[in-house]
């Protein structure tokens, strides 16, 4: 079974020197509220060497369901939006 990503980060730092597994968790999550918080108030989240977490949309468009045929609207979305760093990019190669 494959673990979330907030259970793979805790995990990461908890294996950091004096940090317990409650320390870790309540880290980990204090982070991403704070990145969703901050990205839901229409403002720019930047991790140095990791990269950017912003605001998105997407717009309006009409689809199609399967089923039916039925042409259905879709409204513009709000979305979290992440541009990793050139340095995270080429980090693999």
């Amino acid at each position: 079974m494959k673990k979330s990503l907030d259970t793979q980060l805790i995990d990461a730092a908890r294996r950091a020197p004096g940090i317990s597994f409650v320390n870790a968790k309540a880290l980990i999550r204090n982070w991403l509220a704070f990145v969703a918080h901050e990205v839901a108030a229409g403002q720019k989240v930047v991790v140095p060497g990791f990269g950017v977490f912003y605001p998105a949309s997407s717009k309006a468009h009409a689809v199609r369901d399967i089923n039916t045929g039925e042409r259905i609207e879709l409204p513009t979305k709000r979305r979290l939006g992440f541009r990793a760093s050139t340095a995270q990019k080429w980090s693999d190669k």
